[in-house]
C-alpha cells in the first residue's frame, strides 16, 4: 500500500500530466513550440510532483509503474523531444526523483534521447548554468552507471573532420 500525502489526489495530477502530454502525440506540435514548451514544463513538473508526494514501499509500485510508462512512451516519441524542450532546470528535478526510487533505466531513457548528433546528457552536463544540480544528480547514480556513462565518447564528423568528445561535459558540441 503506498503512503500518500492526503490533500494529493494522484489520480487528478496523472489525468491532468496524460492530458497534457496529448499534445506531443499530435502533428501540431511542430507549428506550436512555445506551447509546447510550456505543456512539457507543466508534464514534467506533474510527474515530478507525483514523484515527490508519492512514498512506495517497493520500486515496482503501481505509480512507480505509471511514472515508467510515462517516460518510455515520451521517451520514443519524436527523438524525447519532451525532454528537451523542458526547462533544464525541471528535468534535472525530476532525474533527481528518478535517481531517488533507483530508477536508472528510465534516466538513461531520458539522457539518451535527442534530436541532435549528441545525447541529451552532453547538454546537461555542459551547461554551466546547471552545472552544481547536474553533478549533485550525477552522484546520486550508481557508481558504475556514472563510470559507464564518464568513459563514453561521442564521435562525429564535419566534412572532412572527425571529432570526438567526452559524453560528459564535452561543452565543444554546445558551444558554450
Amino acid at each position: 500500500m503506498e503512503s500518500v500525502n492526503k490533500s494529493f489526489d494522484v489520480n487528478e495530477v496523472f489525468s491532468g500530466a496524460e492530458k497534457a502530454f496529448e499534445i506531443f502525440k499530435s502533428p501540431m506540435y511542430d507549428r506550436e513550440y512555445k506551447a509546447l514548451a510550456m505543456k512539457a514544463i507543466k508534464v514534467v513538473n506533474e510527474f515530478t510532483d507525483i514523484l515527490k508526494k508519492t512514498y512506495p514501499e517497493g520500486p515496482n509500485t503501481e505509480i512507480v509503474n505509471r511514472v515508467c510508462k510515462f517516460v518510455d512512451e515520451a521517451s520514443s516519441l519524436s527523438d524525447g523531444v519532451l525532454w528537451e524542450i523542458t526547462e533544464e532546470d525541471g528535468l534535472i528535478s525530476f532525474l533527481k526523483e528518478l535517481a531517488r526510487r533507483g530508477l536508472v533505466s528510465q534516466i538513461d531513457k531520458i539522457f539518451r534521447r535527442g534530436t541532435y548528433e549528441y545525447p541529451l546528457v552532453n547538454l546537461l552536463s555542459s551547461n554551466p548554468r546547471i552545472k552544481d544540480e547536474f553533478n549533485e544528480l550525477f552522484r546520486m547514480l550508481p557508481e558504475d552507471y556514472r563510470d559507464k556513462l564518464s568513459g563514453e565518447i561521442i564521435s562525429y564528423q564535419d566534412g572532412d573532420k572527425d571529432y570526438s568528445y567526452p559524453l560528459i561535459g564535452g561543452s565543444a558540441l554546445m558551444g558554450f
